[in-house]
């Protein structure tokens, strides 16, 4: 029945996580686009521009127009008709274009650029916003031109003359597909990665294959985040932006063969390898161009796809690869070993078409590309790489459980529960390791009486439970925090006492103690008596003496009040010394004392097992 219900919870979140991944392949296929109403009585202002020749420009790219020239500065107008109201603000986002724009002689918008070898030498993607005055009206906008590039990656985007806050909300609402599965990917990126770190270094479990699953989409989702925008219209930062989301592309292939080296067959460990040193050599050689000023990543963004090519054929590749493998041992192995190498396979084919389309598209109208199959065909391939891990989930769970039963094994005593000998050695090397003047320990060693009498004669279930007896009788007497319980022989315990007041703890425990175990032999009817001798010393990080010394100290005495608890009767130890066993056993049953038989019989047990 429990399995049932696990497979049922399986199937329930394995239908959500579907649904959730359609909802957001809906968005991303068909763009969520802004309410129209929220830009009403806007004025477009893609259109309407032209040259000093009055020749018609376009804006998206506007290297396309016969009269704009790479290498010189070039100008473009625009007349300010009555459709444009005082106070409206004129608002568009360009792309890696130096431009400043006036009215008449006054310089209404210029974007910002600072030169640095740890950015690209062009002014990124920027948001730009200018509120039209009653003078403004009637008159020609002249935007002056110069380019960092000689290519299509120069324009201006959505430029519209508006409300510039329903502007702001519109620009975020057309960009809220992107935002969410990049912040989706982001969450399930962070949770894997935690989730592999902790299984690492916390529960000695070496599985890199989620670490590596979460770098991916982290890299990833950043990526996307980043090639958003949104970012520079909340903060001046274009160039850094630009930067990042270049290395991003060149870290992207670099963590998904990190994650492949560990759910493919080790076989092709090799070709992964080299595949990763290759794209390593295509980073630094892109940094190489970016410091010496021969090319920044703009230039050189054709190496990053090269390096996302060569790293989703090769995936395909091996794919396949192991696909054959798995075909010809058919029926050799797990059906779930299939299911997973078919699902790895269709992931990557999914995965290297998409990144295809996009690197054509690129080339083909680069002011439009957005990565949008990319970023589906990578939640696709996370998702089912999600699957794949959860697998590797249920593995770490399996495994922390059977660690956690060896380490309970290895550190506790199985009969009592406590903490073993292993246990004790370590604590005590740990606190000899520890040592300081303010330093102060008690240590109280523990016997019980009688344990193989009881196993001779009463039997082994008997001896267990005298064990577990006297075990609770400790534990519920020195449980203080301070206080670490350890079982280091047959009938030996000994309780560790760490803190400053460990004289004062160690008083009212003795006390209770004693008083636990007169009450466990008066009130219990047990066929044995319970007798259990302590002795306590106590060590100062100021004093000479060894730990080791200090516990031998406290062995000594418990040695001494072991004798004392043989005569809580009232036979005077004088009376005894010097007879044999039966003498002194003789001298008992013949005495004249104040017990019952119980404990008569009892005083006798102690006597023919201790003397």
């Amino acid at each position: 029945m429990k399995k049932n219900n696990t497979l049922y919870i399986k199937i329930t979140v394995l239908l959500e996580l579907i649904l959730i991944l359609i909802c957001i392949f809906q968005s991303m296929v068909h763009e969520i686009h802004p309410n129209t109403t929220s830009l009403k009585n806007s004025v477009d202002m893609m259109d309407g521009w032209y040259d000093k020749d009055k020749k018609p420009v376009v804006l998206e790219p506007l290297l396309s127009n016969k009269s704009i020239v790479f290498g010189k500065t070039s100008s473009i107008f625009y007349d300010i008709n009555d459709d444009i109201k005082p106070g409206m603000t004129m608002c568009f986002r360009s792309l890696s274009t130096n431009f400043k724009a006036y009215i008449d002689d006054k310089l209404i918008i210029e974007p910002s650029y600072y030169p640095s070898p740890f950015s690209c030498r062009s002014t990124g993607s920027q948001w730009h916003f200018y509120t039209f005055s009653e003078e403004d009206i009637g008159k020609t906008i002249e935007i002056k031109l110069s380019f960092f590039y000689n290519d299509s990656a120069n324009y201006f985007e959505n430029m519209k003359a508006c409300n510039s806050n329903d502007y702001v909300i519109n620009a975020i609402t057309n960009k809220l597909s992107e935002i969410i599965v990049a912040l989706f990917i982001l969450s399930i990126g962070l949770f894997i990665t935690i989730v592999g770190v902790y299984s690492k270094y916390n529960l000695n479990l070496n599985k890199h294959v989620l670490v590596t699953l979460g770098l991916f989409a982290i890299t990833f989702s950043t990526w996307t985040l980043l090639e958003s925008h949104i970012i520079e219209l909340l903060f001046n930062v274009s160039q850094y932006v630009q930067i990042m989301a270049c290395n991003m592309l060149f870290l992207l292939p670099l963590t998904i063969l990190q994650f492949l080296r560990y759910i493919f067959d080790s076989n092709h460990h090799k070709l992964l390898n080299y595949t990763s040193l290759f794209n390593v050599f295509l980073f630094i050689l892109a940094w190489l161009f970016q410091l010496t000023g021969l090319g920044d990543f703009h230039d050189t963004l054709y190496l990053a796809f090269i390096s996302i090519i060569s790293a989703g054929v090769i995936c395909v590749i091996i794919a396949f690869l192991e696909n054959k493998d798995l075909l010809k041992a058919k029926g050799r192995q797990a059906p779930s070993l299939e299911q997973n190498n078919y699902m790895k396979l269709t992931a990557f084919i999914v995965f290297v078409l998409a990144l295809l389309i996009d690197f054509v598209n690129f080339y083909i109208n680069p002011q439009k590309i957005n990565g949008m199959f990319t970023r589906a065909s990578s939640l696709f391939a996370i998702a089912l790489c999600i699957i794949i891990a959860i697998k590797n989930i249920m593995t770490i769970s399996e495994e922390f459980i059977h660690a956690s039963a060896l380490n309970k094994v290895a550190y506790n005593d199985v009969l009592t529960g406590l903490y073993n000998r292993t246990a004790y050695k370590e604590n005590i090397e740990h606190l000899e390791s520890q040592i300081n003047p303010s330093t102060f320990l008690g240590f109280v060693v523990f016997d019980v009486n009688n344990l193989k009498y009881v196993n001779d004669n009463l039997g082994h279930n008997y001896g267990d439970e005298l064990i577990i007896s006297a075990s609770n009788i400790i534990k519920d007497s020195f449980n203080d925090d301070s206080i670490t319980i350890y079982r280091i022989g047959g009938d030996e315990f000994i309780a560790i006492i760490a803190s400053s007041n460990a004289k004062e703890i160690y008083k009212l425990s003795s006390m209770q103690f004693k008083t636990n175990i007169h009450n466990f032999n008066n009130f219990y009817n047990k066929p044995y008596h319970l007798a259990i001798a302590e002795g306590a010393s106590f060590f100062e990080g100021s004093t000479k003496k060894t730990i080791s010394q200090i516990i031998e100290e406290a062995d000594h005495i418990m040695y001494k009040n072991k004798g004392k608890e043989l005569f809580v009767y009232g036979v005077k130890k004088e009376e005894l010394k010097g007879k044999s066993r039966k003498a002194k056993i003789e001298f008992v049953v013949s005495s004249d004392f104040e017990m019952d038989n119980k404990d008569r019989n009892n005083l006798i047990f102690m006597i023919r097992n201790s003397f």
